[in-house]
């Protein structure tokens, strides 16, 4: 991961907004869903449980460290007898993701406390008063933690993690897709280009494609767009032109008028 890279788009493209810890009941589970522009981390305490990816199921076990990334279908189950307690982080994230960042891992036992300390940390700062400081500890407790997963990625690299599933020539193909809708710069390539990328008819494409989100191409690649957009409105701190242009707009009036038909 280029350093230099990963801090251009911190809190830009980057952006943490959530960060909880569940105690989970019994069996608990969430809905079958995706987040269309976030990527998911979590991170298991203790106890036990599994995560749905489409058709694949990961094992979560103490240490586990588990990402999800935006637009993957997935469901998380709590299991009966020793169900789990676990830490959410929701980052928006807009652009390509890191290729080192890991799909799954289990964190060295003697290096878990410490973590937790980070996350628990953090959790508290999310639930508590804002303060004049509470972004700048957000934001470098986070950057620990983040280097935490690398290292620990590093040092478990060559041991076969029992959650890890290998991704099929599919899923490799549909990645590619979902990349090239959820920007910036945004610049819609066209159903028949991705079609063709993934060797499917566009009719098959399109079907597989609502089959796996509950959307169409063209929603799915507005809704992150407009997503996007109304993060960089909201921070105040860029010109009208400049986030038209990142969403591929070269007409600001163009831009400004599709982003009040959506919202």
């Amino acid at each position: 991961m280029d350093f230099k890279d990963f801090t251009s788009r911190f809190g830009r493209e980057i952006i943490l907004d959530q960060v909880n810890f569940l105690p989970a009941s019994p069996l608990l589970s969430t809905e079958l869903h995706s987040h269309f522009n976030m990527v998911h981390i979590a991170c298991v305490k203790s106890g036990c449980g599994t995560c749905r990816v489409k058709d694949k199921i990961w094992k979560l076990t103490p240490g586990s460290i588990h990402l999800v990334m935006p637009g993957e279908i997935h469901r998380y189950v709590a299991d009966l007898r020793n169900p789990y307690k676990i830490y959410f982080l929701h980052l928006k994230w807009y652009g390509s993701i890191f290729d080192e960042l890991p799909r799954h891992l289990v964190a060295p036992a003697h290096e878990r406390k410490n973590f937790y300390n980070e996350l628990r940390n953090l959790a508290e700062l999310f639930s508590s008063k804002p303060k004049i400081d509470s972004d700048f500890r957000k934001y470098g407790l986070f950057a620990l933690i983040i280097a935490d997963i690398m290292k620990f990625s590093q040092a478990t690299k060559a041991v076969p993690l029992k959650g890890y599933i290998l991704v099929n020539s599919q899923d490799i193909k549909l990645n590619y897709v979902f990349k090239n809708l959820y920007g910036p710069p945004f610049e819609f390539p066209g159903i028949d280009v991705l079609a063709e990328h993934c060797e499917m008819s566009r009719r098959k494409f399109t079907a597989l494609f609502k089959k796996l989100t509950g959307t169409t191409v063209k929603q799915y690649y507005m809704r992150n767009l407009m997503a996007y957009a109304s993060t960089m409105l909201e921070s105040k701190e860029f010109k009208i032109k400049d986030i038209a242009s990142q969403c591929g707009y070269t007409n600001s009036q163009n831009f400004i008028n599709a982003y009040k038909k959506y919202i």
